[in-house]
């Protein structure tokens, strides 16, 4: 067993992953009736990477058939983007709204029996909701995107309409990997999210990981039967085109891609900037920083000067990829494979990571340097000089 949690920690070599691919082409089957069971409202242009991946998988599974949408999301994104509607129809979405609330009411009512990360989104009455759905539409396939939503399928596996139907359980990051990484209280947690997330698993027919990683920790060391099938996550279009030329790369110009919305994306721009590049500069080592994602708050945005760059949301941020000599990832918590990785290796940047920002992640090239963050002042310094 400890050779197979030795594919827990991200320090290890990263296993292969290819940067291109139809995220939902394992349920292509034509004439499919498919129900997607999602955690939160997907979105074309969403600030988070796993909204906008959510889409994508929408949109490629409508061409294989007919596709309703169960969303349970929080009040404040409720309303229905309407590339939703053009996609599925109003008419196959249903939208389910939870509070905190409906979190507590379901943990008195025995909710606190399985690890709380993985029933953030589940009440009795929604699970009512669901099953009621199921059974009235006859679907051929379920599928259960993100973890917060796997403990409907352990509902839905109970009734005929769960028999009749496909399950599909598509993991994003196992839990029992999330706990793992923190040094605190909650890494002791772990065999509480081992026994839920077991269960939750062994409700599906099918279950979709990102990484090779994945694929041997369920089998290894969850012990799971389900056929395991790696679905890499798709990229943005525009890291196909970047046109990296020679003459137009700056040298010593650093990116930082991401959401800056999203707290590790943040913190890492907030540590990078105060413990590495400042010194990297008194030090004479001149490099600038483009910060590109949308949403900065006001400690990113205060960042800004003759050296730093905050651009906000761009529609096409092609110029800065193709600009840019280095990619950096200089994360320090976060969980899964990060598509900010992937999309800068895609476009031909060199990319320097720490662990967590690898994961899962392998280059064939030989452009990603995977080190901790400590070392990412010698790094550059080393990379300036040459």
């Amino acid at each position: 067993m400890v050779r197979e949690l030795a594919v827990l920690c991200p320090r290890w070599a990263c296993t292969e992953l290819p940067f291109t691919w139809n995220h939902a082409r394992f349920l292509c089957k034509k004439n499919m009736k498919t129900l997607l069971v999602l955690p939160f409202m997907p979105a074309k242009n969403a600030d988070k990477a796993g909204h906008r991946l959510s889409y994508d998988i929408i949109r490629t599974l409508c061409k294989a058939g007919e596709v309703h949408l169960f969303l349970i999301v929080r009040q404040a994104e409720k309303n229905i983007p309407p590339e939703l509607v053009a996609l599925c129809g109003a008419q196959n979405i249903q939208v389910h709204v939870m509070g905190n609330k409906d979190i507590l009411k379901e943990m008195l009512a025995g909710g606190w029996r399985d690890y709380p990360r993985l029933s953030t989104r589940h009440t009795r009455a929604i699970s009512g909701h669901l099953l009621a759905y199921c059974e009235k539409q006859r679907f051929t396939t379920v599928r259960f995107e993100f973890s917060q939503t796997f403990k409907y399928a352990s509902d839905l596996k109970k009734t005929a309409a769960g028999l009749a139907a496909k399950i599909q359980l598509s993991i994003h990051d196992l839990q029992i990997q999330v706990i793992l990484r923190k040094r605190s209280l909650e890494s002791w947690l772990f065999y509480w999210a081992y026994i839920t997330e077991c269960k939750m698993l062994k409700a599906a027919d099918q279950i979709i990981v990102l990484s090779e990683k994945d694929k041997v920790f369920v089998h290894n060391l969850l012990d799971i039967s389900s056929t395991v099938t790696v679905a890499p996550p798709s990229l943005s279009p525009f890291v196909y085109t970047v046109d990296r030329t020679p003459g137009g790369v700056r040298k010593n110009t650093l990116l930082f891609w991401g959401a800056m919305n999203r707290v590790e994306n943040e913190a890492a721009v907030l540590y990078f900037v105060q413990h590495v590049l400042e010194k990297l500069r008194a030090a004479g080592y001149l490099y600038q920083l483009n910060i590109v994602g949308s949403k900065p708050g006001p400690k990113v945005e205060q960042l800004a000067c003759d050296h730093i760059h905050v651009t906000g949301f761009l529609e096409d941020p092609s110029a800065y990829f193709a600009s840019s000599a280095i990619g950096i990832v200089p994360l320090s918590m976060g969980a899964g494979v990060k598509l900010k990785t992937l999309e800068l290796l895609q476009a031909g940047l060199p990319v320097l990571a720490t662990p967590v920002g690898a994961e899962g992640i392998a280059d064939a090239s030989g452009r990603l340097r995977v080190m901790d963050l400590a070392d990412f002042e010698r790094e550059l310094v080393q990379l300036y000089e040459q």
